[in-house]
């Protein structure tokens, strides 16, 4: 990791606005950002996020990549959190919540970008991708929240449709606060729009 120029005072903290779907394009972006902060010897990072979702294999990885970073990440749902952006939101060690923002819980689905013929096994094969997927997001829930007994032993959950409120994430453990993003004057940001 390179520290800068001799003398230069590293930054302590930056902010990254994400907002769209979480897909290799837009997370490979996120992802150089988050790096580009390692280097400069960030020592937090805030990541104001809004995605409904999208490829559930770039979702664990980016997960997965953003616990590993060397520095205090706190994610903060600035609008919706839905589907596997859940699992990425759930890598910060602090989750906040605007008061207007929302968790939505649903059934996972696997998108075909075009037209394909497939084998009796391939459909086999993604159902039991999309429930592994299912399974992991329930595992980091079970690991990162206080979720309702009933409600996270159901096997409807994250299979029927569900909203969450900032009040019910904060009684399930999802966030820690229900608090408006704030971008100080003069502070680093930079905005992913992947819409």
């Amino acid at each position: 990791m390179s520290g800068g120029a001799p003398g230069e005072k590293p930054h302590k903290s930056r902010i990254i606005s994400f907002s769209g779907a979480i897909q290799p394009g837009a997370t490979k972006v996120l992802r150089s950002a988050c790096c580009a902060a390692v280097n400069e010897r960030v020592t937090h990072l805030t990541v104001l996020l809004s995605s409904g979702g999208g490829s559930l294999d770039d979702g664990f990885a980016l997960y997965g990549f953003l616990r590993a970073l060397p520095l205090d990440l706190t994610m903060h749902n600035v609008g919706m959190v839905g589907s596997v952006a859940n699992a990425v939101f759930l890598a910060g060690k602090r989750r906040l919540a605007a008061p207007h923002a929302i968790f939505f819980y649903h059934d996972l689905n696997w998108t075909y970008s075009t037209a394909q013929t497939l084998a009796q096994t391939t459909m086999t094969e993604h159902g039991m991708l999309l429930d592994s997927g299912r399974a992991r997001i329930k595992a980091l829930f079970k690991l990162h929240a206080q979720l309702d007994h009933a409600l996270f032993e159901s096997p409807q959950f994250f299979k029927e449709p569900l909203i969450h409120e900032p009040s019910a994430a904060k009684a399930a453990g999802v966030i820690h606060e229900i608090e408006d993003a704030a971008v100080p004057f003069g502070g680093q940001i930079l905005n992913i729009d992947w819409s």
